[in-house]
């Protein structure tokens, strides 16, 4: 991955006009992705998140502010020089789009005819690609009989085709199994190492930026609510949309009394190490554990822990004594923190 941005959003809004007036669903983007990387867009729906993709290829043009390409500001190219931009970037979809009348390896060569590649080039470059994706004994087949897997492959071999610098993928894993999903989370990390292309991931799904994303965007009603590296922002997510997608709902069910609380944050310890249970056997005070949401990511422990300490102020002191001590990163909270 380099630090060079391959695409750079300044500024960027989009505003749709309805019988009801103006609608925003973008409000000033500013996003750097760097060429080479895996990167995450996430957020709930009606967020932005698509828009946000269509406004990066140009299916969709922004209202206002600038989508930058390899150092080119696309709205301002004409129109024959952003369509060779355009092309420059591959899409794969949640519903695979794939031409029903059209066998496999038609599907593929589907992009390159409009590219106007000879149509013996295009049939050995999409043969070429169905063994990479795992489907040269399919390439008769037609969409209708294959799998949701299989299609989902198709669809990456024909994005890829015509050898973008970029891949976007819009919630392309939303129609498929866990197993599945796992396998074509996979095949993309495969082809961003192996090819050198940047992909960029919409999703709603925090497991999917876990499994393959470097860095992440959480946008929130048009805007984004932060960024950062994927394991800084499981450690820590500074915005409340943040903490919702990464924590999940159940944080918001915790129970405040009056009583103590303090946020334990697993910032990349070894995973086997048994915090809580050494933290008990060393103060010698019993703790409530109220939450906790932590992940393996590379044998290291992220996430973070909410416990309630016990009532008495020396038993407290001595487990908060022994958190300092082998310097575990922990705050105390109440309910307006969560």
């Amino acid at each position: 991955m380099e630090e060079t941005p391959i695409i750079r959003l300044k500024g960027m809004g989009k505003e749709f006009k309805t019988a009801n007036g103006p609608v925003v669903a973008l409000d000033d983007i500013n996003l750097d992705i760097r060429k080479g990387e895996i990167f995450g867009i996430i957020g709930l729906s009606g967020a932005g998140k698509s828009t946000l993709v269509r406004c990066i290829n140009m299916l969709e043009i922004p209202t206002s502010g600038e989508v930058v390409f390899e150092g080119q500001n696309l709205a301002a190219l004409p129109e024959r020089e952003q369509r060779k931009a355009r092309q420059s970037m591959g899409m794969i979809f949640q519903q695979f789009n794939l031409l029903a009348q059209r066998n496999v390896v038609k599907n593929v060569c589907f992009p390159m005819e409009i590219a106007g590649f000879p149509r013996a080039k295009a049939q050995a470059r999409a043969m070429e690609l169905l063994k990479l994706v795992g489907l040269e004994d399919r390439a008769g087949a037609y969409p209708a009989q294959l799998s949701g897997g299989q299609k989902q492959r198709v669809a990456i071999a024909r994005a890829i085709a015509t050898s973008p610098r970029v891949l976007l993928c819009d919630e392309a894993t939303s129609a498929l199994d866990p197993n599945t999903t796992k396998s074509i989370l996979q095949l993309l990390k495969e082809i961003n190492r192996d090819l050198g292309i940047t992909v960029i991931v919409i999703t709603h799904e925090m497991a999917v930026i876990e499994a393959i994303c470097d860095r992440v965007a959480i946008i929130d009603h048009s805007h984004i609510a932060e960024v950062g590296r994927v394991s800084d922002i499981f450690t820590d997510p500074k915005s409340r949309i943040g903490r919702q997608l990464i924590l999940g709902d159940a944080v918001e069910n915790v129970r405040f009394d009056n009583s103590r609380k303090i946020r334990i944050t697993f910032d990349g310890r070894e995973s086997m190490e048994p915090v809580i249970a050494n933290m008990i056997l060393a103060s010698k005070v019993p703790v409530n554990i109220l939450y906790a949401s932590t992940r393996d990511i590379g044998g290291k422990a992220k996430g973070q822990m909410i416990i309630q300490l016990p009532e008495d102020e020396a038993d407290a002191g001595r487990a908060l004594n022994y958190l300092k001590s082998v310097k575990i990163l922990f705050e105390e909270v109440t309910g307006d923190d969560i």
